[in-house]
């Protein structure tokens, strides 16, 4: 396994990663605002990308698709299929909308991107497998309709999206945002074993296990922080 983790969206700390399961394919997740970035990286791995797994369709997530697309004009583009109409010219729109208010000054410094957003490819339910069938998807709504973690059962690892974080859990009070919704995904995750790696869409990597002990959140469905 070859994982690569970038900081893609510097305003958010939001993060990237680089997936190869098998040495043979690799795969972006959650790319963030960097595509460029991105792009440099996989060169210096001398590696083509197979797809782009999206754990949800937050702006901070999915702005460097465009780049992504433009580089490898083929490239699938996967999300939950409750999210999928915030890809897009319907997605540009809705998106454009909602941070004209909650982040104008991000709004601002992103507009080209905001306006190249593309459509997904295609997209995927809880329980589907992806990444060559490395990774089972796990629905967990709450932070919006259609998130998703990514669970590779073999390594022993999690992509948590904006669902877990290091101490903390993700914000419900976007639009379709669910706080007992939240509350009751983080019971799945806490379902997994207490060795499993999580890796976040903000934050430094942390455990199930360290998680299920040590996060005060869990269990208070009011937490509206990211």
């Amino acid at each position: 396994m070859k994982l690569l983790r970038l900081i893609a969206t510097p305003d958010y700390g939001t993060n990237c990663y680089l997936y190869s399961p098998d040495d043979a394919g690799l795969w972006i997740i959650d790319p963030g605002t960097k595509g460029l970035a991105i792009i440099a990286e996989i060169e210096k791995l001398e590696m083509s990308p197979k797809g782009i797994l999206l754990t949800h369709s937050h702006w901070d997530h999915v702005l460097g698709l465009g780049v992504l697309r433009k580089a490898w004009p083929e490239i699938p583009i996967l999300i939950h299929e409750m999210e999928r109409d915030w890809l897009g010219q319907e997605g540009s729109r809705k998106q454009k909308e909602l941070v004209k208010v909650l982040d104008p000054g991000f709004y601002e410094s992103y507009k080209e991107a905001f306006d190249s957003l593309p459509s997904a490819s295609g997209t995927f339910t809880d329980g589907d497998s992806v990444a060559s069938g490395a990774l089972t998807v796990i629905h967990t709504a709450g932070h919006s309709p259609g998130s998703v973690c990514f669970h590779g059962i073999r390594e022993g690892i999690l992509f948590s999206g904006d669902t877990l974080f290091q101490g903390s859990i993700g914000r419900s009070d976007l639009p379709g945002g669910n706080p007992q919704e939240l509350q009751e995904s983080l019971v799945r995750l806490l379902l997994l074993p207490d060795e499993t790696w999580v890796l976040p869409g903000h934050g430094s990597p942390t455990t199930i296990g360290k998680e299920r002990n040590d996060n005060p959140w869990i269990g208070h469905p009011t937490h509206v922080k990211k």
